[in-house]
């Protein structure tokens, strides 16, 4: 399991490691390198767009021990009321602590270029597991202020390759003041290297407009 990433970005895999194309390479005493890069039409995040509704170019690599640590590092090309590129680093434990069931507990450090006044932290648990078809995931969220954030993500095969997937999540700032709910759905689909994403999200906000994001991804 890997630091989550923005629904988009983890919809071939939904932060539950579904994508057929994943892979990582071995480097010894347990550790392995894997990589990935995906082309978005809208960089996408808990409802709204990061990217100014542009196009975005993203991708990163993840270190993982047989263990459960890993560390990485995920970037993207976003606007953030200028040109900026964001790179995060995060680090983190995942285990199987029941049968099926399993806990992912990091933290993630999100940086913004030239924008530095933007840069952010975050600590982060997760749970996941399956029920029959059904993949899920549930992750919680916390920064400095502290502003919770709590995520829900489902993925069901279809077949022929082909993943609905759903997601729940909500805001909570730590003055109560701009708390909000958003959803999205979304499918993705598998073909031979590559996969295939689209997805669309809105928030319970008054006056917000809803998004839309097709996105082709690899992992290495």
């Amino acid at each position: 399991m890997k630091k989550p990433l923005p629904f988009l970005a983890a919809a071939g895999g939904l932060l539950l490691g579904l994508s057929a194309n994943a892979q990582a390479e071995e480097l010894g005493a347990g550790w392995s390198l894997s990589s990935n890069v995906a082309i978005t039409s809208n960089y996408l995040l808990r409802g709204g767009s990061e990217s100014d509704e542009d196009p975005a170019i993203q991708g990163g690599f993840d270190l993982d021990h047989a263990s459960g640590f890993y560390i990485g590092t995920w970037g993207s090309s976003v606007v953030l009321g200028e040109d900026a590129t964001e790179i995060d680093f995060y680090a983190g434990y995942a285990f199987e602590f029941a049968p099926g069931l399993s806990l992912d507990l990091g933290a993630v450090a999100y940086t913004y270029y030239p924008a530095g006044d933007s840069d952010d932290e975050e600590l982060y648990a997760g749970i996941a597991s399956s029920f029959g078809e059904l993949d899920y995931d549930f992750y919680l969220y916390s920064n400095s202020e502290p502003d919770i954030t709590g995520e829900l993500n489902l993925a069901h095969p279809i077949g022929a390759g082909v993943s609905a997937l759903g997601q729940l999540g909500f805001v909570e700032p730590d003055d109560d003041n701009g708390d909000y709910i958003y959803y999205a759905v979304g499918a993705s689909y598998t073909y031979q290297t590559l996969d295939f994403s689209v997805m669309w999200t809105d928030t319970d906000e008054s006056g917000s407009d809803d998004q839309f994001a097709v996105m082709v991804s690899r992992s290495f």
